[in-house]
């Protein structure tokens, strides 16, 4: 099961990856489909296996692209009506495009020149899916650094889980994923707009009413994940 689970996965990354360099699509869509395929089979594939460095590559350029989408598609349009007007945007969209368009040609770049195999080594998933040895580890507070991590750690139970069917506890993790998302796209999002040389107060401002939200998102994740 696992390794037909495996294989179906690699399957579907070496069709994403195809359709993405005959269509040069650099799409929003497109970059979100090869992250989450690729972290899905990242997930599945053992350490020494040659490929596993090779996945981290194509998660590692891709990160900047998905962090310039998210910055227009979601933290943007979060900001009020005010600071929206107050930001140069045709400054900071023309800087971001240039960005991301460089961006995307290192991972065309790579992608290109991939050799992907016809398959990997499947790691042992015998591992305890239980939180409390990470938690005794890192004790969740509001860090970004710390979240994150923990948010790679959710991810990495609910691939596996999702492998075992286990629907009680994917839909937690799914919300749990889901809102340290949220809370670590805002961290990267401010640091973004800092970049721009923006006003002092007026990133002050956004700045505080974005740490709000993030307060709201880390009172929901200690909620949940007090039902693991």
């Amino acid at each position: 099961m696992k390794k037909y689970a495996l294989n179906k996965k690699l399957k579907n990354l070496t069709s994403t990856i195809n359709i993405l360099l005959i269509d040069n699509d650099d799409s929003v869509v497109m970059i979100h489909n090869l992250r989450k395929k690729t972290r899905e089979l990242l997930s599945l594939v053992i350490t020494t296996d040659p490929f596993h460095s090779q996945l981290k590559k194509i998660i590692k350029l891709s990160n900047n692209i998905r962090d310039i989408d998210v910055f227009f598609n979601m933290f943007y349009k979060s900001l009020k009506p005010i600071h929206k007007k107050s930001l140069d945007m045709i400054k900071i969209k023309l800087i971001s495009k240039n960005s991301r368009s460089k961006q995307f040609n290192k991972l065309y770049l790579y992608l290109d020149k991939l050799n992907i195999p016809t398959s990997v080594k499947c790691k042992d998933l015998t591992l305890s899916l239980d939180n409390r040895s990470y938690l005794e580890k890192e004790p969740i507070i509001m860090k970004q650094k710390i979240l994150h991590k923990y948010r790679i750690y959710i991810k990495q139970r609910l691939y596996l889980l999702k492998n075992d069917d286990d629907k009680e506890k994917i839909i937690i993790l799914t919300t749990l994923k889901d809102l340290l998302g949220k809370i670590n796209d805002n961290y990267n999002s401010l640091k973004r707009l800092q970049k721009f040389n923006i006003e002092k107060n007026l990133f002050k401002e956004i700045e505080k009413n974005t740490i709000k939200r993030n307060s709201k998102y880390f009172n929901k994740v200690i909620k949940l994940n007090n039902q693991l």
